[in-house]
């Protein structure tokens, strides 16, 4: 199908995977702006394959069990998709956990506070339940940057501190969008860490296409502006009811799905990897980790 090679070519120009596994990913990615759910079974059923629903299924559980992915080549890839080498940004870092049967699922996250969410660049899973340590957040940091971070923490401007400080939420309102209010993370019954960690690859993914195609469309219809002040939709939900529904038309009204495919294409940066070592000195937004 035209569409889907055309958005695995976008791809895979980045990624570089074999034909097999970036078509598979592709499926997927579709699948969840279609069922709107992680589910492996649900979204088995919207496969694009002439194989039986169990044949996809395990196909899709394969994917996750046995194939390597570059993380840093993902985080390089979300990274130019949003920003461009030596800016200023705020990183958040924070987790985000539930539990399904007697798993806990425990994510740190790394991420760049922007638009009123958080552009998800590391993730690890963690090995307990409870707070994630310093250690701990310091690797995850350090994945992402060398060189000195500035930690909000001041007696001097108190109000431009607790102002900065509030950007942090929108780490909150990312795991939001990746849970109840977009993917359904939770639905997933998977606990194991390393295929939990492959599978917000998708959602992260995901979630950056919509948000870039919210902000696109935010520039061509403005979000209308409720009573109460706030925005009737987020960039995010603006973006992933518009890709929905360029998929649900791609048959008949190709255009849309192609004006999709043209805001994951739209690359800022010029870094080949996408990460400079030494960006700039970016404040962190220290919380309680909860």
């Amino acid at each position: 199908m035209e569409h889907i090679s055309e958005l695995e070519s976008s791809l895979n120009g980045y990624f570089g995977w074999n034909k097999a596994r970036i078509t598979c990913f592709v499926n997927m990615l579709l699948g969840l702006f279609i069922t709107r759910t992680i589910n492996l079974n649900k979204l088995a059923c919207v496969f694009t394959s002439d194989a039986e629903q169990l044949s996809r299924y395990r196909r899709l559980q394969r994917f996750f069990a046995k194939f390597k992915i570059d993380y840093d080549m993902i985080a390089g890839f979300i990274f130019r998709l949003f920003f461009v080498a030596n800016g200023k940004w705020y990183l958040a870092i924070d987790r985000t956990n539930w539990q399904w049967g007697k798993s806990d699922i425990n994510i740190l996250t790394l991420a760049i506070v922007f638009k009123g969410a958080a552009i998800p660049i590391y993730w690890e899973l963690l090995d307990k339940k409870g707070n994630s340590d310093t250690p701990e957040r310091i690797t995850l940091l350090q994945k992402f940057v060398d060189g000195e971070l500035l930690i909000v923490a001041t007696n001097e401007l108190p109000d431009d501190a607790i102002k900065k400080y509030g950007l942090r939420w929108e780490i909150e309102t990312l795991f939001g969008c990746l849970k109840g209010r977009g993917f359904n993370f939770e639905d997933t019954h998977i606990t194991d860490r390393d295929r939990i960690k492959k599978i917000f690859v998708l959602l992260a993914i995901a979630f950056c296409w919509a948000h870039r195609t919210g902000e696109w469309q935010h520039e061509i219809t403005p979000i209308k502006i409720k009573k109460h002040g706030r925005p009737a939709v987020s960039l995010f939900r603006y973006g992933l009811d518009y890709i929905t529904n360029a998929v649900m038309k791609v048959f008949y009204q190709p255009s849309l799905f192609k004006k999709c495919l043209n805001r994951i294409n739209n690359i800022g940066g010029d870094n080949v990897l996408g990460i400079p070592t030494k960006m700039c000195r970016p404040e962190l937004l220290c919380g309680s980790y909860r």
